[in-house]
């Protein structure tokens, strides 16, 4: 839910050039989900994000942040 409620303060510009790496409406949309669809929460899902997605956005933050230093 974190990282959704943050992905709200990026750049359209840094969306834009992410978007097919990232898709940044399912990282928004996923807060609403987990906030208030808690009781049909599909494990599956969970998992499959916090093991797969959430490294992958670790790993496009930190390739983005050694270009801009």
């Amino acid at each position: 839910m974190q990282i959704s409620e943050l992905s709200r303060n990026l750049t359209n510009e840094f969306i834009e050039t992410t978007n097919e790496q990232i898709p940044w409406g399912a990282v928004k949309g996923i807060r609403n989900w987990i906030a208030h669809e808690y009781m049909d929460l599909d494990m599956n899902v969970i998992w499959e994000t916090a093991t797969t997605d959430v490294p992958k956005l670790k790993k496009l933050c930190k390739e983005s942040l050694a270009i801009e230093e």
